[in-house]
């Protein structure tokens, strides 16, 4: 203990978390803006990294409403990510829209 230090001083460790998401294609690329084919099957990945609570999870919205069907959840403990793919089989006209996906309200990303 330094000199002149007092008796009831604690000391703690701050760690500031900072996510990261962003979304990637089949190809693993990051996209803002997605275009397919009619009739193609299309997957989007959303990859959140420098998570450091236990139980993160990802949501994906469509048009402000939650999207329940065809999402697939895959966790990483590797970096301290997780990750989420929304698969849409045979993509209508009627799917179009800003997908986002989001972390425990902790940050999002969104694509179009």
């Amino acid at each position: 203990k330094p000199p002149n230090t007092p008796k009831n001083v604690k000391q703690v460790f701050l760690k500031v978390i900072d996510p990261e998401v962003i979304i990637k294609d089949h190809n693993n690329q990051t996209v803002k803006v997605y275009n397919d084919v009619l009739g193609s099957n299309v997957e989007l990945t959303c990859v959140a990294i420098h998570l450091d609570l236990p139980g993160d999870n990802i949501t994906w919205w469509r048009e402000g409403l939650l999207v329940q069907d065809g999402v697939r959840y895959k966790s990483s403990e590797w970096f301290e990510s997780i990750e989420s793919t929304l698969v849409l089989h045979q993509a209508q006209q009627h799917h179009s829209g800003n997908y986002t996906c989001r972390v425990n309200n902790l940050a999002s990303a969104s694509v179009s």
